[in-house]
């Protein structure tokens, strides 16, 4: 645009001047500069690096200062910044990836870290894709990546007992974090973990960017593999197999093994881990001081619904103030939600399920009105998946129960009656039950029992409900027949359901099999 056009106009000559002169502090500063300007303006930034005035004069600089190590961490850094940057990438790689392998196989610690980190974020595509992110290509190997993390939560330490900036230690192993020997190594590292998790409570040091680093360093950790259902769930398998060739002695295909450090048990040790050393307090200091950067409130909810993932590390969250933190991270979304609101959403929902409102919420029903809403967004958004509409289920189930107000606010939701009625249609017995438990207990609402009595499509609401009466599923037929026994109280329910097309006789048949199951 016209404003990064004035700023290459006024710079470009300068820079380029300063890239060409055999003066090690002009290198320095052009370099330093240009590393800077990655960070604020990466769009004037791109424009300066990729004129070819520039690219030329910049090839030269390891060959004008050879061996000079200021030059080479400085270079390095400049290009670990624009390897972040999806325009640069392809320029960084022909243009420097050989003297980036080379720094990080033979420089000096600090430029070898930069190297290190450039190289990975070219493998990675910048590492904008987060715990799903593309795979490594081969160029940083795994044990480099664990042997540089290691280095770097030294740094961190060192960068905490000192109170220096940390932010570029904390960049550098958020990148890393996508690799699960990473993930494990940092989770077994007690004076890191005490060092990263002690920031956000500092005001001096927790400014948003560090909080955004440490949000996706929480999260990768706590990470588990994403729950794939139907095609994915296939696709992923056979990607497995393709890894895993052919088996011994077979003409067919092998089921890759799940690595050790991604299975759940490995994910659940690390959960513990964090736990122990005081994460939750660290989240919620994140969760308020972060609440401006849609990015920190991300990586803040993904962290917490990791956590809440075991039943055992629920009362934990809880009673340091996850609760409330999700909700901070949670309201400032629902102006525009996106598909980074789900995560804490559903974190709350496996909160509000094992948990009373009362005590998650405050003391009296009033207190839970202001959940209803985003509990109906997880229900009803069509990029929810099938177990978040189970647990939103099962979460406005649970808030219902607090009384017919509450029932009538959640029944007030535009659109969730009807959400409801094909969910007692679903496929899933267990999404069925959770829906029948929701309808049975909304009935108490004079919008849900008009709905069932006397509104259009009444009876052939009943005749659902009937019919859920009478299937095998235990619990699935009690939420029924609840819901039937307090709609009974109608006239017009009763006329309807003694009306239905199979006529009173299967009616009273489904009810007295309720009443003497012998």
């Amino acid at each position: 645009d016209a404003a990064t056009a004035d700023i290459v106009r006024v710079l470009a000559p300068t820079l380029v001047h300063r890239l060409s002169s055999t003066t090690e502090t002009d290198a320095l500063q052009a370099l330093s500069f240009l590393g800077v300007l990655f960070t604020v303006d990466p769009l004037s930034a791109t424009a300066l690096l990729t004129r070819e005035e520039t690219r030329s004069n910049l090839v030269d600089v390891p060959d004008i200062f050879p061996g000079n190590a200021a030059v080479e961490t400085a270079l390095a850094e400049l290009l670990s910044q624009a390897a972040a940057v999806k325009p640069c990438r392809a320029l960084v790689r022909e243009d420097w990836g050989e003297f980036l392998k080379r720094v990080a196989s033979t420089g000096g610690d600090e430029s070898k870290t930069k190297a290190l980190l450039a190289l990975l974020k070219l493998s990675r595509g910048g590492g904008e894709e987060g715990v799903q992110g593309q795979e490594v290509e081969p160029g940083v190997t795994e044990d480099e990546e664990v042997a540089l993390s290691r280095r770097l939560a030294g740094d961190l330490v060192n960068a905490v007992d000192t109170k220096e900036e940390p932010l570029d230690t904390v960049e550098a192993l958020a990148h890393l974090s996508l690799t699960p020997a990473v993930r494990e190594a940092l989770s077994t590292n007690p004076s890191f973990l005490r060092a990263l998790l002690s920031i956000p409570r500092s005001k001096d040091r927790s400014t948003l960017p560090v909080l955004y680093g440490i949000s996706v360093i929480v999260s990768n950790i706590l990470a588990y593999r994403p729950k794939l259902v139907g095609e994915e769930a296939q696709l992923d398998r056979l990607r497995r197999m393709a890894k895993g060739g052919l088996a011994r002695g077979s003409e067919k295909l092998k089921d890759e093994p799940i690595p050790r450090l991604e299975r759940d048990e490995a994910v659940k040790d690390r959960c513990k881990r964090l736990l122990r050393a005081g994460v939750v307090p660290a989240l919620v200091a994140m969760a308020k001081a972060g609440a401006d950067s849609a990015g920190v409130r991300d990586g803040v909810g993904r962290a917490f619904l990791s956590l809440v993932e075991e039943k055992d590390n629920r009362g934990s969250v809880i009673q340091a103030g996850g609760a409330k933190a999700l909700q901070a991270v949670i309201r400032p979304g629902l102006a525009q939600p996106d598909a980074s609101l789900l995560p804490p959403i559903q974190a709350l929902a496996k909160l509000a399920i094992t948990s009373s409102p009362l005590l998650l919420f405050g003391p009296t029903p009033s207190a839970s009105f202001d959940v209803i809403r985003p509990f109906h967004l997880l229900l009803s958004d069509p990029r929810s998946s099938l177990l978040q509409q189970f647990e939103a289920l099962m979460a406005l189930t649970n808030l219902a129960s607090l009384g017919p107000e509450i029932s009538e606010r959640i029944a007030a939701q535009t659109g969730l009656l009807g959400t409801l009625d094909q969910l007692l249609l679903d496929d899933n017995i267990l999404v069925r039950r959770a829906a029948a438990e929701l309808v049975c207990n909304l009935v108490s609402s004079e919008l849900v029992f008009r709905r069932y009595t006397v509104e259009p499509g009444a009876p052939g609401r009943l005749h659902v409900l009937l019919a859920l009466s009478d299937v095998d599923d235990k619990a699935t037929r009690l939420a029924a027949a609840g819901a039937l026994a307090m709609l009974s109280d109608s006239p017009e329910a009763c006329t309807a359901l003694l009306t239905l097309p199979k006529g009173a006789e299967n009616t009273f048949s489904i009810v007295v099999q309720l009443i003497d199951p012998s």
